[in-house]
């Protein structure tokens, strides 16, 4: 990407392909100062602005360069600095084939889409350090970087600075909630674009995320809810969404049961919950590998069978017992330690289909659970749940045919 100087002595940008378009377009045509100055003066064409992406490269971004000499009254040397700023984040393109392995892959995309709605590359401060009053409202005079420092490595003496925060959330918003694996695609190649990091952390980010998700995916279990049975993925959406916390169960001490002793002796126990995030190597080595097909279709057919030859025997004397939540005494917050991390996702997913449904359940479980310390727990206790619910259903149909 470079500058190059025009007929009116100008400095353009080179305009090469669609993405530098958007990206350009992004920096003027969401400035509304910039454009609303443009709007109201005899110069403003709405053909041609409308029609922007039908156009040439050329003319395009020509017509997005005249807009910033408008605004800048032909300051040559504030409408370089203002290109030359943009210019960089245009050099910071990742080539699409680095997106490749999740363009098609549902399950893949979800995981990269929560990941960068959680998470974003080293962020630049050069490419963050543009004076506010060359570019208005879309960037602000904050605090020192100094106080930002957490999201990368930044100059602490700048103090021109884009506004952080704002800056990000608008750039994560495209598609507040995605309807559609394309939306959550978009707005992943739309937060990468406009992300303040250089070339090579933006290429380090989406690597690692890559490696995050073959670890998680390929090497634990999966939840066994096949996608056309609509009914089972709202029960386990719903389920997820109940469950913000590790909870045990609390027996009645005259009962003797096998899940007593499971409980006393740690099954259900409550060491620490690392982030969903962290992978744990020694948990890998005890796990084994199911498909969702084949255990769900294990778990319906054989719950007669299971019953009877569980460990409780028909005739022992009922179970009584209570669940209760792992988290502080008043319940005003939930424990860090027992919180389960998938919680944080309901707010940022809203599933308005079944198969949306499906995948979202997916999602947050190989995202938030996948490889945490708390993995074999939760699976065993959704299983249970899954398995009780499924057999009360069962039971409930089988009583309504024979009335």
């Amino acid at each position: 990407m470079n500058l190059s100087k025009g007929k009116n002595e100008s400095y353009r940008l080179k305009i090469k392909t669609k993405r530098e378009l958007s990206v350009f377009y992004w920096f003027v045509m969401e400035n509304k100062p910039m454009t609303g100055y443009y709007l109201s003066s005899p110069l403003k064409n709405m053909k041609r602005i409308n029609s922007i992406y039908r156009m040439s490269m050329g003319d395009a971004s020509g017509l997005l360069s005249e807009i910033i000499s408008h605004y800048h009254s032909g300051a040559l040397d504030v409408i370089v600095y203002y290109e030359r700023k943009i210019e960089l984040f245009l050099d910071s393109l990742l080539p699409e084939s680095e997106f490749e392995w999740f363009r098609k892959n549902e399950h893949a995309c979800y995981f990269v889409w929560l990941s960068i709605k959680k998470y974003c590359p080293q962020l630049s401060s050069e490419m963050l350090n543009i004076q506010k009053e060359v570019v208005p409202q879309k960037f602000s005079h904050v605090r020192s970087l100094a106080d930002l420092s957490v999201y990368g490595n930044f100059n602490p003496n700048t103090q021109h600075v884009i506004a952080l925060e704002p800056f990000l959330s608008e750039i994560k918003s495209l598609h507040t909630y995605p309807t559609s694996h394309k939306e959550r695609y978009n707005s992943i190649l739309y937060f990468m674009d406009l992300v303040p990091a250089y070339f090579i952390d933006k290429l380090s980010f989406i690597k690692n995320i890559r490696s995050q998700w073959d670890s998680k995916f390929k090497a634990k279990r999966k939840l066994n809810i096949p996608m056309d049975n609509t009914e089972l993925c709202q029960w386990a959406w719903e389920y997820m969404k109940n469950k913000p916390s590790r909870r045990m169960r609390i027996y009645d001490q005259s009962t003797d049961t096998p899940e007593k002793s499971a409980a006393l002796s740690g099954e259900d126990d409550t060491s620490p919950t690392y982030s969903a995030d962290n992978k744990d190597d020694n948990c890998n080595k005890h796990m084994s590998e199911s498909t969702s097909q084949e255990d769900y279709n294990k778990s319906p057919r054989n719950d007669a069978a299971n019953d009877k030859n569980s460990k409780y025997k028909s005739g022992k004397k009922k179970v009584s017992y209570r669940t209760i939540d792992l988290s502080p005494e008043g319940g005003s917050t939930l424990s860090k330690v027992n919180r389960i991390g998938w919680h944080d996702a309901f707010e940022i997913i809203q599933p308005s289909t079944s198969k949306e449904i499906y995948l979202a359940i997916h999602a947050v479980w190989t995202f938030y659970v996948g490889g945490t310390l708390s993995e074999p727990e939760l699976y065993h206790q959704f299983k249970r749940a899954r398995d009780t619910y499924l057999t009360r259903k069962r039971k409930k149909i089988k009583r309504i045919r024979n009335k």
